[in-house]
């Protein structure tokens, strides 16, 4: 294979492992441009979460976004860091994929976080996204 390697077969198996294949199947970031390494088909599922808390450092702010809404499901608290940081990310497209990933994480520290993103927003399709997330998670 060469690299970068599409990996998007790999996030939906793990996330089948886990447990969370619709989710997986739903997210827009199923597809990560990773090292073959990151992905070892021979890996135990506790392996194969060590590589993926791996990319929660990757220098793309895409793959760490995807790693994490991977793992925030899994209750990682780097990964949730990471996507409540993301939400004041420049690019639109990151706010939006963080602010979705967390929506199942109904926390106070994460509703005020996505409060102040979306009072923050100025991007309407983020703003609009991001007031459904709030309104889902604070149910």
């Amino acid at each position: 294979m060469s690299e970068p390697v599409k990996v998007a077969v790999g996030l939906v198996a793990l996330a089948g492992i886990m447990g969370c294949a619709r989710q997986a199947a739903r997210s827009s970031l199923t597809t990560l441009a990773v090292s073959p390494a990151a992905v070892a088909s021979d890996s135990s599922p506790g392996d194969d979460l060590s590589r993926y808390r791996s990319l929660l450092s990757d220098p793309d702010a895409g793959i760490r976004i995807a790693a994490a809404r991977l793992l925030v499901g899994q209750g990682d608290p780097t990964a949730k860091s990471l996507l409540m940081g993301a939400l004041r990310s420049p690019d639109a497209h990151h706010r939006i994929d963080a602010a979705l990933a967390l929506q199942g994480v109904a926390d106070e520290e994460t509703v005020h976080a996505l409060r102040q993103a979306a009072d923050q927003e100025q991007q309407p399709l983020a703003r609009a996204v991001l007031k459904q997330v709030l309104e889902r998670s604070s149910r």
